[in-house]
């Protein structure tokens, strides 16, 4: 593609953001960690998306599509690395079928520690069909002195990697084709997983485990590898078709050395099964009460349920806040946000509450980005609450530094109240503790003068207080 075509094209995409007339385009991503060296860590980042989400454009004898994908990873404040790139996909015809899932994967070195990954896609021929994502990940320091394993990376199939072979799924011997999507679909399901395990110099054992959307064993394995070294890899192949239909965990647990072990470590990956000949266990069967017990709510003291609540209040009604605490036995307490959030469950076929799931990620994101030293759990600050109780937001700007007025953010949600809303914050004093000081929500703190109240340099004294 032309360089200045595509110069063009990103600035208009920029300008025109995600509509109520664009396509949404499906695209999964899967990521995985493994050791580099002594100070960096390798993260893998695996995507797909099926071929049929792109626009075709005739291209010679053939049609062409092009999906932009840039990648930002940025700590608490400053840019850590940041990729770019087009997948390109020809096809013979324009048709809405499915023909193959494009797969793709990029590298990154990260330091250890906390970072933010935001992702941007963008149909080239159709920019008003785009989507932007951010999530948190913790990069780990994986020991050259110690036990360790890798993350695994989730598979659609192993090839053997001749010598001559390019091929950026290439990990020393073998070519691993990720599974972003982490499905495996048909009546004879198998996973496949690849690792890797470190400082196991005298050998260890290995064992899977597959547990079910309630964290309960299904079935495992064992495996032995009696002599080890700096670096082994480690592969599985699981068959599946014993599974019903639905949500289930992959453990791998690591145990050295192999006589009499005396260290171990794991790591846990989330997989789907759709077996059309297993169709899903149907947990209407159970009563509430069941359903209840087997949750995680029920092993929780009244310190943890009360924290659980105040964050839960967030997304709660006035009529729930005020019901609970009307309530003085705990173990009503615990059905209740049992309850709250089992109505809340955007897709009950699952085992998994997608809903609550998402909505930890967001206090993990806040308390790892928002907490100061005035406020010591991030979800409680304005930007944790507002993160809390709408998600996401579909787009951030910051500004940091306003020679001698304040940092401030403006958030905004595209998909709120028909047009979007914004919500603007301002870190009146430096702790980056920013206040929430204007927003078009409903019900939100309103102030259309705010960025010449609080702002505006000239607003404020030669101490940093608004005058």
């Amino acid at each position: 593609m032309n360089y200045y075509k595509l110069l063009l094209i990103l600035i208009s995409g920029f300008v025109f953001t995600t509509s109520a007339f664009a396509r949404n385009i499906p695209f999964s991503i899967d990521a995985a960690q493994f050791r580099y060296d002594t100070s960096r860590t390798l993260w893998e980042m695996y995507y797909s998306f099926p071929d049929s989400s792109l626009t075709y454009k005739q291209s010679g004898v053939d049609f062409e599509g092009e999906l932009y994908v840039k990648a930002v990873i940025f700590s608490a404040r400053d840019t850590v690395a940041a990729q770019e790139w087009v997948v390109t996909n020809r096809r013979d015809s324009i048709s809405p079928k499915v023909f193959k899932n494009l797969v793709g994967q990029k590298s990154f070195l990260l330091k250890p520690g906390q970072y933010t990954v935001h992702i941007r896609i963008m149909d080239i021929n159709d920019t008003l069909s785009q989507t932007t994502s951010s999530f948190p990940i913790i990069i780990r320091s994986l020991s050259y002195h110690q036990l360790s394993v890798s993350d695994m990376e989730i598979a659609s199939s192993f090839e053997n990697a001749l010598p001559d072979v390019i091929s950026p799924f290439k990990k020393g011997a073998l070519v691993v084709i990720p599974n972003p999507d982490k499905e495996y679909i048909g009546t004879r399901p198998s996973l496949l997983a690849y690792s890797e395990i470190y400082n196991a110099m005298a050998g260890f054992k290995v064992h899977y485990t597959v547990l079910d959307g309630a964290k309960k064993e299904v079935f495992s394995i064992q495996k032995i590898q009696p002599a080890g070294a700096n670096a082994v890899v480690e592969t599985v192949t699981l068959p599946l078709e014993i599974l019903p239909s639905g949500a289930y965990y992959i453990q791998l647990s690591v145990y050295a050395p192999v006589e009499n072990p005396t260290d171990s470590i794991f790591t846990t990956k989330k997989i789907y099964v759709l077996n059309p000949d297993m169709p899903p266990e149907v947990t209407t069967s159970f009563t509430e009460d069941q359903l209840f017990l087997s949750s995680e709510f029920a092993t929780m003291g009244e310190e943890s349920i009360q924290s659980e609540f105040e964050k839960a209040q967030y997304r709660a009604t006035q009529q729930e806040v005020a019901a609970y605490n009307s309530l003085s036995d705990f173990k009503a307490k615990q059905k209740f946000l049992f309850r709250f959030w089992a109505t809340r469950d955007s897709d009950t076929s699952t085992i998994a509450n997608e809903t609550l799931d998402e909505f930890r990620r967001q206090i993990t994101y806040s308390s790892t980005y928002f907490s100061n030293i005035q406020v010591k759990d991030g979800w409680r600050t304005d930007r944790g609450r507002v993160r809390l109780k709408y998600g996401a937001p579909s787009e951030v700007n910051r500004s940091d530094f306003n020679v001698g007025g304040k940092p401030y953010e403006i958030w905004t949600y595209n998909n709120m109240q028909g047009g979007g809303v914004t919500f603007c914050f301002v870190d009146l004093n430096g702790y980056n503790n920013h206040k929430l000081v204007h927003s078009t929500a409903n019900g939100e703190v309103r102030d259309e003068r705010w960025m010449e109240r609080y702002v505006d340099a000239n607003n404020f004294d030669p101490n940093g207080n608004f005058r």
